[in-house]
């Protein structure tokens, strides 16, 4: 199987953008903490299996594992 990793930003309740899409999943980790936060990015705890999430207040910033064909 092949994925892509999508990185994107957002707000809690607001939604979130697009940054990237990555066929690396390092580097799609990379590019979403580089992105700018306040007080850091601190990882929340998985609750699906594809898709990792830091907050940093009402922001966050997340990485979507899809499978393409």
């Amino acid at each position: 199987m092949t994925y892509v990793f999508i990185v994107s930003r957002g707000e809690r309740c607001e939604g979130s953008s697009v940054v990237g899409v990555f066929s690396d999943e390092a580097k799609a980790t990379e590019v979403a903490l580089s992105q700018e936060a306040c007080d850091g990015w601190e990882k929340a705890s998985p609750w699906l299996d594809n898709v990792t999430v830091w907050w940093d207040g009402c922001d966050f910033v997340q990485v979507v594992r899809h499978q393409v064909q």
